[in-house]
């Protein structure tokens, strides 16, 4: 079971993912939760089902792991539904339910003493006859000695040249090169010459880039687009930023109209004063010959 997402993060200390049976079919909302832990660490929450159908489910609970694919656009999450994490316990892991009958269920997240150190999924599944959705999502980053290292790869416009108005696009290429899950932000300055003209959050929304992979960051630009050059470096909050190492690019404003009428108004005086000064020696060897 693969399921393509982009993913914005919620901490809870308390969770309390929630899922319903409908009529027909079903309907399904998880959350993705991230949570920092260390070895022998316990997390409890409730799951909590309800049956909005006509008649009684028989429900059960699995805890499972998943794999992480991530692309420079967003990540595919592989279920691994056969494979079940020991480690996860349920109050009450078979039963049944009801029509319009709410059903709260505690769960217990134990990880393991000697869990090694790094980013670990697993995700909370709810079967119901032929039905089996998965209801949470957990990204856990066990603490000891798992190193938290991102760099910046690349960094550039999608143009050089840009008309007034026109969206500029920034696209900051970053690597996870650690082992923990990590949401990178930071700050691009725009300037011009000397001046600061604007700045812009890199990841307000708080993705992750998760172990040994790559995202790119975009970010858009469009107000106070005068004509002139500009240029955009990347803050040094960014995790990442090697000391020494310019993160810059630079990019035009140009109004190409206003461009081409001054370019054909000197190419029209070049040629006027070419054309007059061939003129005048002529007129004045004439005269010349007259007098004579």
């Amino acid at each position: 079971m693969k399921i393509k997402i982009i993913l914005f993060i919620c901490s809870l200390a308390l969770m309390m993912p929630f899922f319903t049976f409908a009529e027909e079919g079903g309907t399904n909302q998880y959350n993705i939760l991230e949570k920092t832990v260390n070895p022998g660490d316990q997390l409890e929450g409730v799951v909590k089902v309800s049956n909005n159908g006509a008649e009684e489910k028989k429900i059960g609970l699995k805890a499972i792991g998943f794999e992480v694919i991530q692309d420079t656009e967003g990540i595919d999450l592989e279920f691994m539904n056969d494979e079940e994490v020991e480690w996860v316990e349920f109050l009450e892991k078979d039963f049944s339910i009801s029509p319009d009958e709410v059903k709260e269920v505690v769960y217990q997240i134990n990880i393991p003493a000697d869990f090694q150190s790094g980013a670990h999924y697993l995700a909370l599944m709810v079967n119901s006859d032929n039905q089996k959705v998965i209801d949470s999502v957990f990204l856990l980053n066990v603490g000891g000695t798992a190193e938290t290292k991102g760099r910046i790869k690349e960094f550039y416009t999608d143009k050089d040249y840009y008309n007034p108005g026109e969206l500029v696009n920034f696209n900051v290429l970053y690597k996870n090169s650690g082992d923990t899950i990590i949401k990178p932000q930071g700050i691009i300055e725009i300037f011009k010459g000397s001046q600061k003209v604007d700045e812009l959050v890199i990841n307000p929304e708080a993705n992750l880039v998760f172990p040994g992979t790559e995202y790119n960051f975009k970010v858009e630009w469009q107000e106070g687009a005068n004509f002139g050059k500009y240029q955009a470096r990347l803050s040094g909050s960014f995790l990442g930023l090697e000391e020494g190492q310019e993160y810059a690019v630079n990019f035009w404003i140009i109004n190409w109209l206003i461009l081409a009428v001054v370019l054909g108004v000197i190419g029209f005086s070049i040629i006027l004063i070419i054309f007059l000064l061939r003129k005048k020696p002529k007129k004045f060897k004439n005269n010349y010959l007259q007098n004579c």
